[in-house]
């Protein structure tokens, strides 16, 4: 399956998705201080640039099979690092959050049924997934960060000295790993899926990802400021706690913990698929050398 134009919005569904990830449920991490934001804004930068330099080799040049053959194999277990990292994430935020009375292999083996149902999942179901839960997750971020607006205090994002490279470099290189270098499984899940990588949809997905990302980190941020919100164990559902319409909906945190659910899972799903198609890809190479 290679045509891309019939799956155009779904593709730019799929790849925000993935950019959001775990990083819409753990960011921002312990440890941000006021330069936090600013790191993560250049990392947003380095995450386009670089994702487009990634596709563009992808798709452009053509690698002889042997050396293909050979690179497969870490590509597989780069995917099933980063698809670990999802799972264990989204795992304990549903061990102490939704499920906190019930046995950690209980969610675990959940989760797990879960996941591996959607990775053997046909690229069309996949893809109609994420374009119905890319919608309401567009719409839970925008509301959940629009809704506090009058709480904000914009003297949490000002910065009144320069920048401290020990503090600033940490902070850029949790978000130089994620989003920017695990966004290569992306590319490689869509070269191996349509036999195209970069492109419009993937592009504008990866934009639209980082740029939600963003605002999951910002508004925690602007509401509690840097260090408080950083010792939050997932920020951004902290923000939608505080959110209420009228006296009835008091509690709208729960639409939070489905975009954890949604991104979570498009993302190992992501990676699950990845690990298959390398391996797969590795043997047919290996074998026609």
């Amino acid at each position: 399956m290679n045509n891309t134009k019939n799956f155009s919005p779904h593709i730019i569904g799929l790849s925000s998705l993935y950019i959001l990830g775990n990083g819409a449920l753990i960011f921002p991490l312990t440890g941000t201080d006021e330069f936090g934001f600013s790191a993560y804004l250049i990392a947003l930068l380095a995450l386009v640039v670089f994702y487009l330099s990634v596709s563009f080799l992808l798709d452009k040049i053509k690698f002889p099979k042997i050396l293909s053959a050979i690179c497969l194999p870490f590509v597989a277990v780069g995917a099933l690092f980063v698809g670990a990292e999802a799972f264990k994430d989204i795992v304990n935020f549903a061990n102490l959050i939704i499920l906190p009375e019930s046995s950690a292999f209980f969610v675990v083996l959940a989760f797990t049924v879960v996941a591996v149902y959607f990775a053997l999942k046909s690229f069309e179901t996949v893809f109609k997934f994420s374009l119905v839960s890319f919608v309401l997750v567009l719409i839970v971020i925008l509301f959940f960060f629009i809704a506090p607006m009058d709480k904000y205090n914009l003297r949490n994002i000002y910065i009144f000295r320069l920048p401290d490279l020990n503090s600033f470099l940490p902070q850029f290189g949790v978000y130089l790993i994620n989003p920017v270098l695990q966004s290569v499984v992306l590319a490689a899940f869509l070269k191996m899926g349509f036999g195209k990588s970069g492109g419009e949809e993937a592009n504008i997905g990866v934009l639209i990802g980082g740029v939600l990302l963003s605002l999951c980190i910002l508004a925690p941020i602007l509401l509690f400021g840097a260090k408080l919100s950083g010792n939050f164990d997932f920020p951004f559902s902290s923000t939608a706690e505080t959110v209420t319409v009228g006296r009835l909906f008091t509690r709208l945190d729960g639409f939070v913990y489905f975009m954890y659910f949604t991104t979570s899972i498009v993302k190992i799903t992501v990676c699950l698929k990845t690990v298959f198609y390398a391996l797969e890809n590795a043997k047919i190479r290996f074998g026609n050398k």
